[in-house]
């Protein structure tokens, strides 16, 4: 009897104890996430995703381009102050791209002009019969870069919208609103001709004085 008593007690812990002793299941792998990869820098920043891109600079030194939602920040190019053209291109300069406005700067100074109003005003007078957008602009930029076979490194990545606002800070010259004064002058001279008057070329003159003054263009 005590035989198989202690028989049933050494089944039990067998059995007891094979339970303390299975093996603990094997998390599977993760599987890394694979990179999508574009087989040209035109593709990449058209791709509509988070993009950022580094350019060698066919001036020197590298630019960084984002881009996201259709807007677009570029961060290294060469920035010419409109009201100081004489002084030496900023290497370090920003160009902004959100819907049709187009910022550029460099420190606490730059410039801002509407794409779509600046070819309205040129088409005006028969100048350009497209009318691009911003996007389209510096889309063909990107594609002139890639004609000259410039280096480049791209990567998606989420990208803060904050890097797509319009600086407060910065003092920007409306180009658009200069254009619309020279529009101005430009309608002034039609009418005067189509009413078979003289143009009034001093009046002109100072009017376009004026403009230039009023944004800082030199001669």
């Amino acid at each position: 009897m005590k035989k198989v008593i202690i028989s049933l007690v050494m089944v039990a812990m067998v059995f007891g104890l094979s339970g303390c002793f299975k093996k603990k299941p094997v998390a599977a792998p993760k599987q890394e996430e694979q990179k999508t990869v574009y087989s040209s820098l035109s593709a990449w920043v058209k791709s509509g995703k988070g993009i950022e891109c580094k350019i060698d600079s066919p001036e020197g030194g590298d630019i960084t381009i984002q881009v996201k939602d259709k807007m677009m920040r570029m961060v290294g190019f060469p920035y010419t102050d409109m009201n100081n053209p004489s002084v030496e291109p900023n290497m370090n300069g920003v160009m902004l791209t959100v819907g049709d406005w187009t910022y550029m700067w460099a420190g606490k100074s730059g410039t801002k002009f509407n794409t779509k109003r600046m070819q309205e005003l040129a088409g005006e007078f028969g100048e350009v019969e497209e009318t691009p957008s911003s996007q389209e602009d510096w889309e063909e930029m990107i594609k002139g870069w890639e004609d000259d076979d410039v280096g480049y490194k791209c990567e998606e990545k989420r990208l803060s919208d904050g890097a797509f606002i319009v600086p407060s800070n910065v003092e920007f010259s409306d180009l658009t609103a200069m254009m619309e004064g020279f529009a101005d002058v430009g309608r002034q001279m039609q009418a005067q001709q189509e009413a078979g008057g003289e143009i009034d070329m001093e009046a002109l003159k100072k009017q376009a004085e004026e403009l230039q003054k009023q944004y800082g263009i030199e001669e």
